[in-house]
């Protein structure tokens, strides 16, 4: 027979062991993942604070001044969020030139130190441009951007139609500057529309028998599409289908990606392309609520 004193010992051990497990449940299912978002500069950044995003992507025009950026920067910056900065390409006046790309990346870089990451030319394989001249801006920047003390830079930033096959091509068909990159693909990023989410492992797999590395994954551009570019609205039951792809989008970040970007907070009036989180008024949408309790 067990003495008190030997019980009463047994008992506090287990006290103990049942509070760690307490503690490290709600630690084990916590996001290992980061979270950005993206959104018009002319809507408050504190609609995105709920999110808890750690990143504000902006997508920078070289034929702008950066100045013209540093206002919505700064408020971003001032509810937590970092700038995430892509230079040049699809969203921009000369989205088919490389011209300047370069050159304005790390002039950003230096500028909005510090940056959770950036990129070069968006979507390159949108915006016009070929396969081997990303490839080129691409390996020169990013020398450039090491040296200006940039942690994270990230390649790709494909649409999801193309992704597969612009990872291929860059990597295979530019002679000496695809085995140049071969090193340099350390954080893959592409953008993740519709089934664009299930392309995380289909990528990382590709880069590793490419690169010989597992690269860190990033879905710099993910949402649910209410409305494409054709302008076409989807139908009534988006609410319900945008909470289902939200929630099978994060178990797919929790599982594979290092960050996913919410792109568009709000939704802007008279736009052809809309897969905001917040109508046009900024009341939620429901999938907000379902990022916002991750």
């Amino acid at each position: 027979m067990r003495s008190p004193a030997r019980v009463r010992a047994l008992l506090s051990t287990l006290a103990v062991l049942v509070g760690v497990l307490l503690i490290a449940a709600p630690m084990a299912s916590a996001a290992k993942y980061a979270l950005g978002v993206g959104d018009a500069a002319i809507y408050p950044a504190a609609e995105s604070a709920p999110l808890r995003a750690v990143a504000s992507r902006v997508v920078i025009d070289p034929a702008k001044p950066l100045s013209h950026y540093d206002t919505h920067i700064a408020a971003h910056r001032a509810v937590g969020q970092l700038p995430q900065i892509v230079v040049g390409g699809t969203g921009t006046k000369n989205h088919r030139s490389t011209k300047h790309v370069v050159a304005t990346a790390v002039a950003a870089a230096k500028r909005w130190k510090p940056l959770y990451s950036v990129s070069v030319v968006n979507e390159p394989d949108t915006a016009g441009v070929s396969v081997c001249g990303y490839a080129k801006t691409y390996l020169t920047a990013y020398g450039k951007l090491r040296a200006a003390g940039v942690k994270r830079i990230l390649f790709g930033e494909f649409a999801p139609h193309n992704a597969k096959r612009w990872l291929n091509a860059t990597l295979t068909r530019c002679g000496s500057t695809s085995r140049k990159l071969k090193s340099k693909v350390g954080n893959l990023a592409w953008h993740a529309y519709g089934p664009g989410m299930d392309l995380a492992v289909p990528l990382s797999t590709s880069t590793r028998r490419l690169t010989h590395h597992r690269p860190k994954l990033y879905v710099t551009e993910a949402g649910y599409v209410l409305r494409a570019r054709h302008g076409t609205a989807l139908a009534a039951s988006v609410s319900a289908s945008a909470v289902s792809w939200w929630r099978h989008a994060l178990k797919v970040a929790n599982a594979h990606l290092t960050e996913i970007v919410a792109w568009d907070i709000r939704s802007r009036p008279n736009v052809v392309w809309d897969s905001s989180l917040l109508d046009a008024a900024g009341n939620p949408r429901p999938a907000f609520a379902v990022i916002a309790a991750r």
